[in-house]
């Protein structure tokens, strides 16, 4: 059996010499993490955690991560996540544009080394996103995206804020004199207070990705576009506005801008 048909544990093996010596020694190791021989008989769905302390828009991941759990072990297969670069957009100097490659590199080797059947990328924001595809896509893994979801919008003295877009507005209002250092401040504990990724790529409250975004989005249209042969797909987190219906609707709507959008012809 060639090893990209192999199930779960026995994908993959550490080349010791003898192969029922790996596999032996991998489900002893494994076992003492509390798995039955029955669970190390399942394939194994990988789920790629781009959290870090470092990463202000990641921080709900525990919480979708343990759905994503719940769902692959009703499937009847066995969840194990790991952890890759992570790419906090303001926490990184000089840009995190500089790491987006770095990333990429990462996901696709852990995704190759490791012995798994299949992977849900979990990340958001347009460096972290282009980068897990680009590195499930050449892993040649079945994949699926779960993506981070927008910031809810927020409101300061009865005005309607999304992140980052108000944050560079205020900001450039402080600059020149109409708003002052004390404001400026005040403003700075409204404008992120809810987790997920800022809302600048989409236009608030609907599915458009906004022109001329970033080329980014332009290397996440690539390589959807390019790879259609690979099992992949990309889901939205639900923004926690409105009713669950609506929520779903517009997840689903803002997924497909992202797996539509093509950019310019040059």
């Amino acid at each position: 059996m060639a090893d990209k048909d192999k199930k779960g544990f026995a994908k993959g093996l550490t080349n010791y010499g003898d192969p029922a010596f790996s596999l032996y020694l991998r489900r002893s190791f494994a076992k003492s993490m509390g798995y039955s021989g029955e669970m190390l008989a399942r394939p194994i769905v990988g789920i790629a955690d781009s959290r870090s302390g470092f990463n202000n828009c990641h921080r709900h991941f525990p919480e979708l991560i343990e759905a994503v759990k719940r769902g692959v072990l009703a499937a009847g297969a066995l969840p194990i996540e790991f952890p890759t670069v992570s790419l906090g957009e303001v926490f990184l100097s000089p840009t995190s544009m500089m790491f987006r490659n770095l990333m990429s590199i990462d996901v696709e080797e852990m995704i190759r080394a490791q012995p798994m059947n299949a992977v849900v990328l979990v990340g958001g924001c347009d460096k972290t996103v282009p980068a897990q595809l680009m590195g499930a896509l050449s892993a040649d893994l079945p994949a699926v995206q779960l993506l981070a979801g927008p910031m809810m919008p927020t409101s300061f003295r009865g005005e309607r804020l999304g992140a980052c877009t108000d944050c560079r507005r205020f900001w450039a209002m402080h600059r020149a004199g109409k708003v002052n250092a004390e404001e400026i401040e005040t403003m700075s504990n409204h404008v992120v207070r809810i987790t997920m990724t800022s809302q600048t790529a989409f236009d608030t409250n609907s599915s458009t990705i906004k022109p001329d975004f970033d080329t980014t989005m332009d290397k996440l249209a690539d390589v959807v576009v390019r790879y259609d042969k690979t099992t992949l797909t990309i889901v939205g987190h639900t923004d926690n506005v409105g009713s669950d219906a609506y929520n779903q609707k517009l997840s689903e709507r803002r997924a497909a801008a992202v797996a539509q959008y093509t950019p310019s012809s040059t």
